[in-house]
Parts: C-alpha cells; sequence; structure tokens
C-alpha cells in the first residue's frame, strides 16, 4: 500500500498542536505526526515565493535533507503528518522531492483571533526561531514599500495581521499554481464544531479509517502556551483591503466578532481603558447592559 506525506499549511495559532496530539494519540499504530520538527530550518522567509529553480537550494540544507529521508522511511509503511507552520514556503519542494507522495491541508482560522493569538506571543518582538520565520515586508517574497514605511509603527496586532494575509494569499494561489498536489481546507472553527463534519473529512483526506473517539478530543486543551497581550482595536483590520480579501476568500466575515469575548481570552486586564474598549467595540452589549 502507497502512503503519502501530509503537510499543514497554517499560520500557526490555529489548533496545529491540537491536532498533533489528536491524531498521534488516535493513529497511534497508523501515523507518524510531527509538531514544528524543523523550527525553521526550512527557512521560509528565504524562500517564500521563490522560484522553481531556486527552491532546490532547499535540498542543499543538511537538516532539511535528513529530515526528508527520514520522511521516505516513514512512508514505506504508514502516513506522515506534519502539523508544524515554518514549512510553507518549501511545500512545492517537497512535493517534488518526495515524488509525488504529498498532500496539502490548508488549516485556516478567522483572522483578528488568529492575530491576537499571534501577538501574545510577541512573534515581532523576539529574539529565537519563531522571529527567523516572521514574514516582514522587507522579505523578496513580500515586498511592500509603501508597508516597509508604515512598519516601525504598526501595532504586534497589525503586522500579524499581515503574516496571516500572506501566509494564507499564497496558500490560495499555491493551490491554482499546482492543481497536482492533492488539497484540503479545513477551517479552526468547523475542526471544534461538534454539528461539522470536518474531522471525518480531513481522516478521509489522510487516507485514515474514520474513529469516532477523535471526536472526543475537541474539549482536550493542548495549548501549552496561553498568554495576553496590549488591548488593540479588532477594527483595524478594515484598514488593509488585500486582508479583506483574503478574508472573503476564505468564506470568512471580517467583522464576525464578539469583542467581549476577544477581550476576555486575549487581553491583559489591568487596563483602565479595557472598559472604554468594550463600550466602543460592543454597543449592543452595552445597551443590553442598561
Amino acid at each position: 500500500m502507497s502512503h503519502d506525506a501530509i503537510f499543514v499549511l497554517s499560520t500557526g495559532r490555529c489548533g496545529t498542536q491540537w491536532l498533533h496530539d489528536a491524531m498521534e494519540t488516535t493513529y497511534t499504530d497508523a501515523l507518524t505526526a510531527t509538531h514544528e520538527p524543523l523550527l525553521t530550518a526550512y527557512r521560509p522567509r528565504h524562500f517564500f515565493r521563490a522560484s522553481r529553480d531556486n527552491l532546490n537550494e532547499i535540498g542543499s540544507i543538511p537538516e532539511v535533507a535528513a529530515h526528508v529521508d527520514s520522511i521516505r522511511e516513514t512512508l514505506r509503511d504508514r502516513p506522515y503528518l506534519e502539523c508544524g507552520w515554518p514549512c510553507f514556503s518549501a511545500l512545492p519542494w517537497l512535493y517534488d522531492a518526495l515524488d509525488g507522495r504529498m498532500r496539502v491541508v490548508h488549516l485556516t482560522r478567522h483572522p483578528v483571533t488568529t492575530a491576537f493569538s499571534m501577538s501574545t506571543h510577541n512573534v515581532y518582538g523576539r529574539d529565537d526561531w519563531i522571529l527567523d520565520g516572521a514574514l516582514t515586508p522587507f522579505d523578496a517574497g513580500c515586498l511592500d514599500e509603501p508597508l516597509q514605511s508604515a512598519w516601525p509603527q504598526l501595532s504586534t496586532y497589525e503586522k500579524c495581521l499581515f503574516w496571516w494575509t500572506q501566509i494564507h494569499r499564497y496558500g490560495l494561489d499555491l493551490h491554482r499554481a499546482r492543481p497536482e498536489i492533492p488539497w484540503h481546507t479545513i477551517s479552526y472553527e468547523d475542526m471544534f464544531s461538534p454539528q461539522s463534519m470536518a474531522l471525518k473529512e480531513l481522516v478521509a483526506f489522510c487516507g485514515l479509517p474514520y474513529t469516532p473517539g477523535l471526536e472526543s478530543k475537541r474539549g482536550q486543551k493542548t495549548d501549552r502556551f496561553r498568554f495576553r497581550t496590549l488591548p488593540d482595536d479588532w477594527r483595524k483590520i478594515l484598514n488593509y483591503p488585500e486582508t479583506i480579501a483574503v478574508t472573503t476568500e476564505l468564506g470568512y466575515e471580517p467583522d464576525d466578532i464578539d469583542a467581549h469575548r476577544l477581550s476576555q481570552r486575549y487581553f491583559k486586564k489591568k487596563r483602565k481603558s479595557l472598559r472604554r474598549y468594550l463600550a466602543s467595540l460592543n454597543p449592543l452589549r452595552r445597551r443590553a447592559s442598561k
């Protein structure tokens, strides 16, 4: 029986930890699952939207070459699932390197909640491997001169919206440019909805038999890194037409946001402005409290 490698294309902060843990524990004897196995050894910023010839340079990176060899060995016996977000730039090369034995799961989440979740990790203010993978308008694959001048003044939330936009626009473009790559899109929202068939469809795409026990894992918390960030105005997303365009293409409504719930989950509490923020962004809640 032939097996494939399944790579999850995502921004991170959209359920990849949960997906890894749920699939690994449910299909222990039928699947090998990993989460961010190479960190940024794929060099995602350097190879983002690189030409096919330039992408071949990825194969000369020792860690990547050894990793691909390991995947080939795994595929002798079982499918391989990689849930780490840094693989996105390497996907076209990986398809060729694995002789077409590869599938892509495009995992999405609403841009506002994703960006705030990423903001809690201060992804643009770190000095570790995550910063090495954080896309900027100065990178060759996403040059944006007007945004370059504004970049120092943007909030972390706005920068994370840029990250979200670039990766999901890339995913949409890659799916159109490389139709030979088997592709499946699933949303974070559907993945955790008991009313959705999304998990069953995902398992089928991965070539695995459906196991009802997978559904019961939805309530398990696997996020090992839950932090908070400073309050910001979620409506800033409306200032970025490209983000709105990608949001709409992925089936989301930009303003489908519960401001109170957003603040309760992501914002630091010790801010005098928090009450005013809630009042300004959620007028229905304000009127209901009168």
